[in-house]
């Protein structure tokens, strides 16, 4: 990509040859210092470039950091021509006495590299926009990706981290683990025995939800911004498939106990019109941003969390749903399965990156349909395997009286959960099929669907050992 300026890209062909030099001088340790956070792009004079490029080859291979060595190198690799022949060669061996102070070289031509990303990348969008005819929503989004990559680039220089410096850390959490005695040390989804498996939700890990339609993927979801709400932390939606206007009412429905359907009619009650209001005056008050964008790219949200976690101190995000999402990238223009890994990266990342946990709700595929159980497994994400690879947790609802065709077969299965036929068509199995440091199973949940309110299935039962036993023997079919 060519930029079109008229004034000189910035560089330093002093400090790329003094930064050449002292990988000659330093040998193979200051080579692997440098192209831990270098690429050959990073030299703007061509021959240092292939310089750099059969340095590491070099280093590599074992040759030894001598001139003669480099020389016969470069002439059997058909470029000591081109970097200017022996003479080259030696100037740079002889530029500087040490090595000391290649880190600070390194830096500057670091920098100008940086520097000159953004000034092609900004050049070239300004080109496309004085067009009429291009689609300034596409290029903002092509333009967020490239400055995204660039930041990557900027970030690559992090060191890392000797295990003192997490010692300290790691034994605080202990401590308080060891205080709280099994009672979340995340922040708490509000379902006790869900809780109790997680240990509520953890900074810098991400939560899948996954289920088919009328399972109450979205339900869960803005529940789960409700509870971390109620606990006085910030929290953010991001609503690609309902409206700020729609999510809102079904989360002023559930506080009010108001049925939705009644409320979509008009034929609600007085009472239920006060309750409403009362709910409402909490709900103005209540720390829950809403971003609604109906087309949300992979860039876009990450850039709008960073913002909210910035500007907002959001302890949580959801998203509502993931196979809504879209990368522009021209990877994932390939197909919708890499579209959709592309995707679950940049959800993980943007999760460790701001230490917060995310919860993302996904759509499942028919497979389950298929089983005589219907119970939904790992493999029934749909478009991409790599959603279950990325999370942290993943939970799989399932409504057993949403596949019951006839009262008998109802009155048969109720009775399978030694449960009322009417509490039977409330109950929702959230699977735990998968987390990362923590026991997998079952949570039993009733859905109160006219309120599109979830409750656990005993709220009283009080936290229990660590036992693997005893903490799952109540998830257990």
């Amino acid at each position: 990509m060519s930029a079109p300026v008229t004034r000189q890209l910035p560089f330093s062909e002093e400090a790329e040859k003094a930064l050449l030099c002292s990988m000659l001088i330093g040998g193979s340790d200051v080579i692997d210092d440098c192209r831990e956070v270098l690429t050959v792009d990073a030299f703007f004079v061509p021959r240092n470039a292939k310089m750099f490029e059969i340095l590491c080859l070099a280093a590599d291979g074992g040759v030894p950091m001598e001139a003669t060595a480099i020389t016969e190198e470069l002439r059997t690799a058909g470029l000591l021509e081109q970097v200017g022949g022996a003479d080259y060669v030696s100037e740079l061996f002889g530029f500087l006495s040490s090595a000391v102070n290649f880190e600070y070289y390194l830096d500057v031509v670091r920098e100008k590299w940086l520097a000159r990303q953004i000034i092609v990348t900004c050049s070239d969008a300004a080109r496309k926009a004085y067009d009429d005819t291009c689609d300034i929503g596409a290029l903002l989004e092509e333009t967020q990706g490239k400055v995204v990559g660039i930041g990557q680039l900027a970030s690559s220089s992090e060191q890392v981290r000797p295990v003192a410096e997490t010692v300290p850390e790691v034994v605080e959490s202990l401590e308080a683990l060891h205080k709280k005695r099994g009672k979340p040390t995340g922040i708490s989804t509000g379902f006790v025995d869900l809780d109790r498996m997680t240990g509520g939700l953890q900074r810098g890990r991400t939560y899948y939800i996954g289920g088919r339609p009328a399972m109450g993927k979205s339900s869960i979801g803005s529940e789960l911004a409700e509870r971390c709400a109620e606990q006085g932390l910030p929290v953010v939606i991001f609503s690609v498939e309902m409206t700020s206007h729609e999510l809102t009412e079904v989360m002023l429905c559930r506080r009010a106990r108001v049925d939705l359907l009644r409320l979509r009619d008009g034929f609600f009650s007085k009472s239920g019109i006060a309750k409403m209001k009362e709910e409402a005056e909490w709900l103005k008050t209540a720390p829950i941003y809403i971003d609604d964008s109906p087309s949300l790219s992979i860039f876009d949200f990450r850039a709008r969390a960073r913002r909210a976690v910035k500007k907002l101190g959001a302890k949580l995000i959801v998203i509502d749903y993931v196979q809504r999402m879209r990368s522009i990238s021209k990877r994932a223009q390939q197909t919708r399965e890499q579209e959709i890994n592309e995707i679950a990266q940049g959800i993980s990342e943007t999760a460790k990156e701001l230490m917060v946990p995310v919860v993302v709700l996904a759509q499942l595929n028919r497979r389950n349909e298929e089983r005589s159980d219907k119970m939904p497994e790992l493999s029934d994400f749909r478009e991409s395997g790599s959603l279950e690879q990325e999370a942290h947790f993943v939970g799989l609802l399932h409504r057993p009286a949403y596949y019951c065709r006839s009262d008998s077969k109802m009155e048969r299965e109720a009775e399978k959960f030694e449960m009322s036929v009417e509490d039977f068509q409330k109950l929702t199995l959230l699977i735990v099929a998968k987390q990362r440091r923590g026991p997998t199973g079952i949570v039993k949940l009733l859905f109160e669907r006219e309120f599109a309110r979830f409750v656990s299935e005993d709220e009283t039962r009080p936290f229990v050992s660590n036992d693997p036993e005893k903490r799952q023997e109540k998830w257990q079919l």
